[in-house]
């Protein structure tokens, strides 16, 4: 019967974080959505609502970054084929969106002493692939990417995506931002509080990622790299709540209007890199080899994941699925989540075509 799997996944999923929240959609249509358990359980316990921002980490990229890229294209007011200005080698600005810009998955940049010099080390220092030559995820392919964003379009990204994103959506602050007012920190959902998983990971290059404040990362960014550049970058730094993801994500909708036509089937097609993973302008493709997750997908279908526990999916027929979850706290589980996003899939399958 439909819905049976996704009340067991209710039952089950509480074991694996404090909180979440999920949405399953066809086009504007929610056919299920759930919140539970507590958004934050250590310095003390606060239940998890429907107006809870969470970390949504890498989902940055898709709902931010790339839609600040595709949107300034569609106006006419970027050149995503354009190659980057001040860089050694060659490469455009889809590369960089579809991770084939031959640059590492990841660094510290926080060893460095400011924007200036990371830059500089991003566009001409770093060793890096060919172009083209392997769909890699990169998150610094996305921060510099962010760079590139501001530099062209004059302004910061955080404001970028207010005006061009947020506020033509509909969308508020208590939807979806970055740096989230502290103020109101029982809207948060914490995640890690010593930050011991992203130092472990550091200390083998030698650096210390950036300090954490007493109450450990309750509403500030988790990721090292984003929290350096002021809690604003390309690959990470949106707090959102379930229904403002789904605002966001509903743009790539193909019944959507928000991007041209054109521009959104550089979402659902595959870029030139033939080696690594399959990705398109914004979204992982279904069918990327040895993707545990893509292997429950249907074929031609776009996900994305995010290391704090979120997870988006959309396809060419309007089927949406959102989750979000803090599962990193108080502390990183040291295993993986993809049993997690596997099941939630499977479940809301379950949902969208009973």
């Amino acid at each position: 019967m439909a819905g049976e799997s996704l009340t067991l996944f209710n039952k089950k999923i509480l074991f694996s974080c404090p909180a979440v929240a999920y949405l399953i959609a066809k086009e504007e249509n929610v056919l299920s959505e759930f919140v539970g358990g507590y958004s934050l359980i250590t310095p003390r316990k606060i239940v998890a609502r429907r107006d809870t921002l969470f970390d949504v980490a890498s989902l940055t990229k898709p709902l931010v970054t790339s839609l600040i890229a595709l949107k300034a294209f569609s106006e006419g007011k970027l050149d995503l084929f354009m190659p980057v200005d001040g860089c050694k080698g060659s490469f455009t600005v889809i590369d960089l969106l579809r991770h084939e810009s031959g640059l590492p998955a990841w660094y510290p940049l926080y060893k460095f002493k400011d924007r200036e010099e990371v830059e500089d080390f991003l566009l001409n220092k770093i060793e890096r692939k060919k172009p083209k030559e392997e769909a890699l995820y990169s998150c610094l392919g996305y921060i510099l990417l962010g760079f590139i964003l501001e530099k062209n379009l004059g302004d910061t990204l955080d404001k970028l995506f207010v005006k061009l994103i947020r506020e033509p959506l509909g969308l508020t602050k208590n939807d979806a931002s970055f740096n989230p007012d502290l103020s109101e920190k029982e809207k948060i959902a914490g995640t890690e509080m010593n930050g011991e998983f992203e130092k472990e990971m550091a200390e083998k290059e030698g650096a210390t990622p950036p300090a954490i404040p007493e109450e450990g990362l309750w509403g500030v960014v988790h990721d090292g790299n984003a929290r350096f550049l002021g809690g604003v970058a390309g690959n990470a730094g949106l707090f959102a709540t379930l229904r403002g993801v789904f605002g966001l994500l509903k743009c790539y909708l193909k019944s959507s209007s928000f991007l041209d036509k054109k521009v959104l089937e550089l979402c659902y097609k595959r870029g030139e890199a033939k080696n690594g993973e399959e990705r398109s302008a914004a979204f992982k493709i279904s069918s990327t080899e040895g993707w545990s997750l893509g292997q429950v997908l249907k074929k031609g279908s776009l996900a994305h994941e995010g290391f704090t526990g979120t997870f988006l999916y959309i396809d060419e027929e309007g089927q949406i699925m959102v989750m979000l979850s803090n599962r990193i706290h108080p502390y990183h589980p040291r295993k993986s989540f993809s049993e997690e996003r596997i099941a939630f899939v499977k479940a809301g399958y379950e949902i969208l075509e009973g």
